[in-house]
């Protein structure tokens, strides 16, 4: 015996999927987009990484800024290794909406709340899986204190394989942008929420 079933049927099946419930009686809610990733986490200090994918560990170094005040913050830079018969040290800069691009990343923190974060990840387990690089950024409001939108931009690693005029070998390209549902007063509120990245700060 067949069993015919109409357009509307299927839609309606598919919507009582999407719809389905978490156990609690309510929607079932989607996992953060990079919950099941992996953080690299930085130390203050030279850190062994391997930026690019190669086998090689490269270098990313965290600075902090201190202003004798409750603005300090931390400047992170990226270095890579060049070719085996260059060993010459490369910058790896990144590349959003500013054309000459910034050669690092710095946070913003405040005595209440920190409006500007990084965090690194990568997809899988594999040391030699290329990092990407997330710079979480938490709109002032009225102050450091307040709660407002956060935009998350998401940067992965891209190669300048025409070895096009101005651009360097390899280098962080942003990829995509995400803003929060909510409000955050701090931005590792946000990343842990929004993304399911716990950034240990």
């Amino acid at each position: 015996m067949r069993i015919r079933v109409g357009a509307a049927s299927v839609v309606a099946v598919c919507l009582a999927l999407a719809t389905s419930v978490d156990g609690h009686g309510g929607p079932a809610q989607a996992a953060p987009a990079f919950s099941d990733w992996v953080p690299v986490p930085l130390a203050n200090g030279p850190n062994q990484v391997d930026i690019d994918g190669d086998g090689r560990q490269d270098l990313v170094f965290v600075a902090w800024r201190d202003n004798a005040n409750a603005h300090g913050y931390e400047l992170v830079t990226f270095y890579r290794r060049g070719p085996a018969d260059d060993p010459t040290w490369e910058l790896v800069p990144f590349f959003d909406t500013k054309p000459a691009g910034e050669d690092s990343l710095h946070s913003i923190h405040g005595a209440d709340c920190q409006l500007r974060g990084i965090a690194v990840v990568r997809r899988t387990t594999s040391a030699t899986e290329p990092i990407t690089v997330i710079v979480g950024d938490r709109d002032f409001g009225r102050s450091f204190a307040d709660a407002a939108g956060v935009r998350f931009v998401v940067y992965a690693i891209a190669r300048n394989v025409e070895n096009t005029a101005g651009w360097p070998p390899v280098y962080f390209k942003a990829e995509r942008t995400i803003t929060s549902k909510s409000s955050y007063c701090d931005v590792n509120d946000a990343f842990a929420a929004e993304l399911g990245i716990h950034t240990g700060r």
